[in-house]
């Protein structure tokens, strides 16, 4: 456990032990300004537009970005925090955090927190 994944735009903690035995870490995670991925999966979002994307594909191209059963690979508890999301306004903030809280209940992950004068969402993904 304390697995973590980061850069400068965000965070995965794993709250479970995590085997990285014949893992490509660069090939199954992605984290980008306001999106963080694993196999593939990702919830987004993109400030330009005020919206909030979830984006749900796989590649047959790599074995590895193949999503694994619950509780193998990085398919695992996490804790997913996302840096640099500031909103332009107040009420862009509140937006921002609604969408994430319905994006959340959507995917099965439990919103944690937003915090706008640090421009950090948190959240909780039980599974990918």
């Amino acid at each position: 456990s304390n697995f973590k994944v980061f850069n400068e735009f965000g965070e995965i903690k794993f709250l479970e032990k995590v085997d990285l035995s014949y893992l490509n870490i660069d090939e199954i995670v992605s984290i980008t300004q306001g999106s963080v991925s694993l196999y593939m999966n990702s919830i987004e979002v993109e400030l330009k537009k005020k919206t909030l994307d979830n984006c749900s594909t796989e590649s047959d191209k790599d074995k590895n970005n193949q999503k694994p059963l619950p509780g193998e690979g990085l398919n695992k508890p996490a804790i997913i925090t996302m840096y640099g999301i500031f909103p332009n306004d107040e009420t862009q903030a509140e937006d921002i955090e609604r969408k994430y809280i319905e994006k959340c209940q959507k995917n099965d992950a439990e919103f944690l927190e937003y915090n706008q004068e640090k421009g950090i969402c948190m959240y909780k993904m039980t599974k990918l």
